[in-house]
Parts: C-alpha cells; sequence; structure tokens
C-alpha cells in the first residue's frame, strides 16, 4: 500500500492565486518586514512600533495590512504567517535567506 503524499504549494504561487503577481509581492514584503522588525524587538510589535520603525503612516500600514487579509483573511496583522516562515528557516539566516523562505517555500500556512 503506497502512502499519499499531500501535494502542497509554494507560498508566492498561493499569494499571487490570491491576489495577483503585484500584491504578493508586497504581501511578502510586509511579512519580511514585520519579521525584521520582530527580530529587532524580539517579541511581537504594535501597528505604531512597526509604522515608527520603518518611517511609514499609519495609512501606509492600513494599506499593507489589507491586502494581507485579502491572502488571510482572518489575521489582523502577519504575525502568525512570519512564525511559519520563521521556522521554515536556520535561526541565524540572513534577510535574504528569510525572503527566499518566503517565496519558495513548499507549504502553505
Amino acid at each position: 500500500m503506497s502512502k499519499q503524499v499531500k501535494r502542497t504549494t509554494q507560498l508566492v504561487v498561493f499569494m499571487v492565486r490570491k491576489v495577483g503577481m503585484r500584491d504578493a509581492v508586497k504581501v511578502g514584503t510586509f511579512i519580511v518586514a514585520w519579521g525584521a522588525v520582530v527580530r529587532k524587538l524580539d517579541r511581537e510589535p504594535t501597528y505604531q512600533e512597526y509604522c515608527d520603525f520603518w518611517g511609514s503612516s499609519r495609512a501606509s500600514y492600513y494599506r499593507e495590512r489589507a491586502l494581507l487579509r485579502k491572502v488571510w483573511p482572518k489575521d489582523e496583522n502577519p504575525q502568525r504567517v512570519w512564525r511559519w516562515v520563521e521556522d521554515q528557516i536556520p535561526v541565524k539566516a540572513t534577510k535574504q535567506d528569510a525572503v527566499a523562505a518566503l517565496f519558495l517555500s513548499g507549504l502553505e500556512p
């Protein structure tokens, strides 16, 4: 008896199917940017801490979050997805490794 293997989709393909290529890149960028703040603070940031870290406005944050919620409607921020991405990469990974993990991982969070 053969074991059934679950077929998975690369995360970038999953996001593109949900929102198109342009917005998928924006969502991916938001997730990685959020992760940079998480790593700096060593905890989940507030939206204000995220904005202060990147020098962005509240309106920009909410635009980014609205795109994220088109992909994952129940998520208030990228924290859950970022935790999943971090689980896929080594602890001392560079930012480039984090981006590669985000876009090339074969599992959907």
